[in-house]
């Protein structure tokens, strides 16, 4: 696909050499059952253009080369280039810091209970 690249970073989390990913679409990295809401909300993206930065809370999957589902991260940069529309999307794997986020929930909740649990009673 001429005016694509990729970093090599994230297509290693994926599986993907850069020769290999260059001709997929971007449904084709993504589960089955999100593929025909991807169409959606691409067609909508690129009716109304905006940045859409990392972090905004939404939960989003790829799939990798070897069948595995990601949690990631993206950000989308909308991009004019000789007069066509383009997007600069930026992926990161997020499976470590959702790990984290589950690790301090799991870890507050245990705080919780042993405060709730404690005779003396424990103060902040």
């Amino acid at each position: 696909m001429q005016g694509t690249s990729f970093s090599p970073t994230p297509l290693h989390s994926i599986g993907y050499a850069e020769d290999e990913i260059a001709g997929l679409t971007v449904e084709m990295l993504i589960p089955a059952r999100y593929r025909t809401s991807h169409i959606q909300h691409r067609d909508n993206f690129f009716s109304r253009p905006e940045k859409r930065t990392m972090g905004n809370g939404r939960e989003l999957v790829a799939l990798s080369r070897d069948g595995r589902e990601l949690p990631v991260d993206i950000s989308l940069s909308p991009l004019q280039a000789q007069g066509h529309p383009y997007v600069l999307i930026t992926m990161v794997d997020a499976t470590r810091r959702r790990q984290t986020e589950n690790a301090l929930r799991t870890s507050e909740e245990r705080l919780r209970l042993a405060k709730h649990a404690a005779d003396l009673g424990i103060f902040d």
